[in-house]
């Protein structure tokens, strides 16, 4: 990798470090700063004017952030960096008197991180854009390439919120309205700092506005992943009608389904179970029914008692149907054996845990594995135990075994099991209506607190003024597309039309209408906080029933936007209503993705697949194919470095910041000449063995990949 000549050495420091330039030198220095913070030194009062002995420093912060800051500090705190005929070195106080003209009365400095110092050899020219993927509550993340990069443009490629750290969410809320609204809650407009809207950032904008499956959602996974804390102690919301509600109708009658909650143990009727996880299952019931119930779908009396049995764990109702009573046995002992499984892997560490879970599951389940020999092959049957038995430390080993024993499984349920239970679980709703009535009464509780609460309001406005669904940003020759996700494509790699409101739409056309359909309910979301602001109680109270019908006549656009199929900010098959009903030996869990996934931004994908989208899209921007660089998200990679697809066309730089995803995380810097850096933010607890924070990448253009730059 070359160097660049111009700057050969650089400093160690951990002090604040200030640089100086004259201004002829301002193009030969690999950065800007000219919105950075910046240092003026004045001179004392002196006979000598050049007698610094008293000399103090003003600092200004970044110009697009509330985080300005005035202060004085002594320059002998400090290190003061001298470019000298292109080699930056340590300079004295007496150094820099040299470098000034006599005469003048003060001196600019800029100030910059220590640690940018450090690899400031490492890139071409300056650093244009910083871009950060996927942050997920990560918020000393998400400030780092802002406190290394102050003159950089900023741009989040979407998902700032959900599984985030244990109170970073609250924080990066509170940094993001910071940069994109002003003291009164308005747009600030700035383009310093840009944003792209993610999945999970579209359910957050939803839920702000009343949408019902989007606050069942938002609270669903804030349950699952413990960081709902922050919603009643930092944003305010009070979950007492939730919580009353999930204590009767859950704990009465137990529930069934994969459910992570823990904590905050109460005690009811004499046994103590977990609040959250109570209230995790009743905010998944409500979006079940809310997302994936069919009204037009009438179930048997027959029918009705099975659904109870696969979701409740107590009152169990008998069944006249013998098919319906097999396909229940299958589903029990399934999910028996899922649960056993899953038990011995959480133990694979300790084997001596390990062998004794698995002989009292043996023990347990005798019964079980018997009854397998009635729908497999012994030899069959004999893999999966001794699969269960001999389950190997080896992950990618452990991963391969396990999906060898859910083919075998998914042969013990027939196809015409598999649409009959599909049919049933989707018919889950009281005689039309979606949600029972106590079920709608807490939904509208929560929609009243949340359209009234100024935190939402904030999130609301920034999502509608400031986040779109693409961006793009011009380097010299080349167009950079931001996008959280995908370009919907048909098998082939052409662009593939969806259709809203009864029109067809493709690629970036159809990326622009969604955002007009964004910017409508932004505008009705805003007409309506303007117009309730200041009226009576009685018209505020239409107003609002008004709002609400309007946003939720359909199960709410953004909510679509994060997880449909069709969403550019998706593109994949949602099966929650699969997995929390039924065991995944079922074969009912896959999740079929939009084919971007699998000829586009793909390994798999070929030049052919990749050249056609191109051109089309290209088309569209009014520039030439060989000029457009994408960059999306969405997809974690497992070692924390972007992944680089479609002969290097297409950069993914999602790279796991948050600890649910290993902790590690990068940011995507572009140069002033459009060269692709990397930089990781990997620390020592991350997931990676080899990462190191601050580790620089450069895109190799022959090789079309991350290599480190010594």
């Amino acid at each position: 990798m070359m160097k660049n000549k111009i700057i050969s050495t650089f400093i160690h420091t951990d002090k604040p470090v200030l640089f100086y330039r004259e201004d002829r030198q301002q193009s030969l220095i690999p950065y800007k700063f000219n919105s950075g913070s910046h240092i003026v030194i004045e001179l004392a009062e002196t006979k000598n004017e050049q007698d610094f002995s008293n000399a103090t420093a003003n600092i200004y912060g970044n110009s697009f952030s509330k985080l300005n800051y005035s202060s004085v500090l002594q320059l002998d705190s400090m290190v003061v960096v001298l470019k000298k005929e292109g080699v930056l070195s340590p300079a004295t106080l007496k150094d820099l008197l040299k470098a000034v003209k006599d005469g003048r009365k003060t001196i600019s400095l800029d100030l910059v991180s220590p640690e940018y110092i450090q690899f400031l050899h490492k890139f071409d020219s300056s650093i244009s854009i910083v871009c950060i993927s996927d942050p997920h509550g990560t918020p000393d993340k998400m400030m780092e390439g802002m406190r290394l990069f102050p003159a950089a443009r900023f741009l989040l490629n979407g998902d700032f919120v959900d599984r985030g750290e244990p109170g970073g969410q609250f924080t990066t809320n509170m940094l993001l309205t910071s940069i994109f609204l002003d003291k009164t809650g308005k747009a600030t407009n700035t383009q310093d700092a840009l944003a792209v809207m993610g999945n999970h950032d579209a359910m957050l904008f939803g839920a702000a506005i009343g949408e019902k499956a989007a606050i069942c959602d938002l609270l669903r996974l804030a349950f699952r992943f413990n960081e709902h804390e922050y919603l009643a102690d930092k944003m305010g919301l009070n979950f007492s009608s939730l919580i009353a509600l999930a204590k009767k109708q859950y704990h009465e009658q137990g529930f069934q389904g994969i459910y992570t909650s823990r904590g905050n143990n109460i005690k009811i009727k004499g046994e103590f179970v977990s609040q959250n996880r109570l209230l995790e299952v009743l905010t998944t019931e409500m979006l079940l029914k809310l997302v994936f119930s069919d009204i037009d779908i009438k179930l048997t009396e027959d029918e009705m008692n099975f659904l109870h049995n696969i979701k409740y764990s107590r009152k169990h109702k008998p069944l006249i149907d013998k098919n319906l009573r097999l396909l229940e046995k299958k589903l029990t002992i399934l999910n028996r054996l899922e649960k056993l499984e899953r038990a011995i892997v959480a133990a694979i560490t300790v084997t001596d845990t390990r062998t004794q879970t698995y002989i009292a599951g043996v023990e347990l389940y005798k019964e079980e594995i018997t009854f397998l020999n009635d729908f497999l092959h012994l030899d069959q049957t004999q893999y999966i135990v001794n699969t269960l038995l001999k389950i190997p430390t080896n992950k990618s080993q452990r991963e391969k075994e396990k999906k060898e024993r859910v083919k075998i499984f998914t042969r013990i349920i027939t196809d015409s099991e598999r649409t009959k239970l599909a049919r049933i679980i989707r018919g889950d709703h009281n005689s039309g209506q979606l949600l029972s009535l106590e079920e709608e009464q807490v939904i509208l509780d929560l929609q009243l607190q949340i359209i009234s609460n100024k935190r939402f309001q904030e999130l609301a406005e920034m999502g509608f003024s400031s986040f779109k669904l693409y961006q793009k940003q011009k380097i010299g020759e080349k167009t950079f597309l931001f996008m959280h996700s995908n370009i919907p494509v048909d098998d082939h790699g052409n662009l593939r039309p969806v259709e809203i409101d009864g029109v067809q739409y493709s690629g970036i056309n159809y990326l622009t209408k969604c955002q007009e359909k964004v910017d409508e309910i932004g505008k009705r979301y805003r007409d309506f906080i303007q117009n309730s602001r200041n009226a009576k109680p009685v018209e505020k109270r239409r107003l609002i029933k008004a709002f609400l019908n309007e946003i939720n006549e359909t199960r709410g656009f953004l909510y679509k936007l994060a997880w449909d199929y069709e969403s550019p900010l998706f593109g994949r098959n949602i099966t929650t209503l699969e997995q929390t009903r039924t065991s995944k030996y079922t074969g009912l869990w896959a999740e079929p993705e939009d084919p971007w996934f699998s000829v586009i931004q793909s390994e798999k994908g070929t030049r052919e697949a990749a050249d056609r989208f191109f051109e089309q899209i290209a088309l569209q921007l009014e520039v030439e194919k060989d000029n457009i660089q994408i960059i999306t998200g969405h997809k974690p990679s497992k070692d924390g470095l972007p992944k680089v697809y479609a002969d290097g066309r297409i950069v993914c730089i999602d790279a796991g910041a948050s600890g649910v995803y290993g902790n590690m995380g990068a940011y995507l810097l572009l140069s002033g000449k459009g060269t692709i850096y990397a930089m990781s933010l990997a620390n020592e607890n991350s997931n990676s063995p080899v990462l190191k924070k601050y580790d620089i990448f450069q895109l190799n253009t022959q090789t079309k990949k991350f290599e480190i730059i010594k």
